[in-house]
């Protein structure tokens, strides 16, 4: 009989040669290869290791049923924290990541564990998932008419709405408004939201309901954005929790860049 795996905070954490052995492990690399195929069509992997024991050949057993299963993967050529598993999902558009990490305490318990995530928004209703989840709603061009036209109505200053003022001014030229690029970016999460529950109910699953924001900690705009710019948007949740005050309802805590 097979043993059961059971995953907590982001990822599965077991013992090494109880319950965490080669065999498990590729099991949970065929699962995660088979969700990949869901995700894309020509879905491209990361797998990354940390420096200790056994680590590396446990990626290697997870890269082998990934081409298995006709799965492009890329794997690290040297142990990395799982956080540049993480950038690398981004940086290279994959549809996802397994980081192999023999914890902190595998020198006297034995621990091992694998992270899993994705590059999508999937699984943000329900329990079973950890919080590092990278998501990509899109990427938008912003064009000279679009700019002034949303400045006009909502940020009219010279260097948003003047193309020849704007010349003169502190950028030198004519600049989307940030609130602008942050309206983008949140027309692109919510739309991707929106996708992600219509492809659950494909799967015969009924996602949550989604509910109103209580508020955004903090909001920087680090460059200018000039006619022209295309902005791609990353979304990374970075926590959640049950609501204190709404019984039946949580909090989702993320980062839009």
């Amino acid at each position: 009989m097979a043993q059961q795996i059971k995953f907590g905070t982001d990822g599965w954490r077991g013992i090494i040669a109880d319950d965490f052995t080669f065999g498990n492990v590729r099991r949970v690399a065929q699962a995660t290869a088979q969700y990949m195929k869901t995700r894309s069509n020509d879905p491209l992997a990361i797998v990354s290791y940390d420096c200790r024991f056994a680590s590396e050949d446990f990626a290697q057993a997870v890269s082998d049923v990934f081409a298995s299963n006709g799965i492009k993967t890329l794997v690290f050529d040297r142990p990395s924290p799982t956080q540049v598993a993480s950038w690398t999902v981004i940086d290279r558009k994959a549809t996802g990541a397994v980081a192999i990490n023999l914890l902190s305490m595998a020198a006297s318990n034995g621990y091992g564990g694998t992270d899993t995530f994705s590059n999508n928004i999937g699984g943000f209703w329900g329990g079973n998932y950890g919080t590092t989840f990278i998501g990509g709603p899109g990427s938008h061009s912003f064009t000279e008419a679009e700019i002034i036209r949303f400045a006009t109505l909502y940020d009219p200053q010279y260097f948003h709405t003047d193309l020849e003022a704007a010349k003169s001014g502190p950028f030198g030229g004519l600049i989307a408004s940030g609130w602008h690029t942050v309206s983008v970016g949140h027309r692109k999460m919510v739309d991707a939201l929106f996708a992600e529950e219509e492809r659950l109910r494909g799967l015969g699953q009924e996602p949550g309901v989604s509910g109103p924001s209580p508020g955004v900690n903090k909001a920087e705009f680090k460059a200018p954005v000039r006619p022209g710019d295309t902005i791609t948007y990353t979304l990374v949740v970075t926590g959640k929790r049950p609501s204190n005050s709404i019984p039946g309802w949580g909090l989702l805590f993320n980062t839009l860049e």
